[in-house]
């Protein structure tokens, strides 16, 4: 189902529950479009729509620092590159025996949907291709939520497991 943004509180309703039961949704953030779901459950039919390979995470999408904070070791670096957020910056921090991107997106209309719950989310785009500015419709994709161009650079991500930051892809936040 494609809805255009703004939604309405209905609209809002239904896509976050939605995403909060495994379905996919294609989504505009602060800087590209993005594909997630509200389900971890639901990551299998992200790779498969995307063609990613598996043994590339997933990063999560928060409504706020202190959600994001939430099952990660947060570290003191963590908490100074924070002051970003909301914004176009993954921190990737250790939670378990791994790792795990996190980024708190400055998208107002984004932002209302993650309130229920963080997202498991990438670029809308095949594997290997450019991230997109605009609308993009993917096949097996549940709801595409359409809020006209975005930014357009992706984020910035940093590994902020250590004591200094590792920049793993420069983005739209230059540190």
């Amino acid at each position: 189902m494609r809805l255009k943004l703004p939604l309405t509180p209905e609209q809002e309703r239904e896509v976050a529950e939605a995403a909060r039961r495994g379905a996919i949704i294609i989504f505009p953030t602060d800087t590209v479009y993005g594909i997630g779901s509200g389900d971890p459950n639901a990551a299998a039919r992200i790779y498969e729509i995307k063609g990613r390979p598996e043994n590339k995470p997933l990063p999560v999408l928060h409504a706020s620092k202190e959600s994001a904070k939430q099952g990660v070791d947060w570290t003191p670096l963590a908490e100074r590159l924070s002051a970003h957020w909301p914004g176009a910056l993954t921190l990737v921090l250790r939670r378990g025996a791994g790792t795990v991107g996190v980024r708190v997106p400055n998208h107002p209309a984004l932002q209302r949907l993650l309130e229920a719950g963080p997202w498991i989310s990438t670029s809308a785009n095949l594997s290997g291709q450019p991230a997109s500015r605009t609308v993009v419709t993917l096949p097996g994709v549940d709801y595409v939520l359409d809020g006209g161009e975005t930014g357009g650079v992706e984020s910035t991500v940093v590994d902020a497991t250590g004591e200094a930051p590792v920049i793993l892809r420069q983005g739209a936040i230059k540190l």
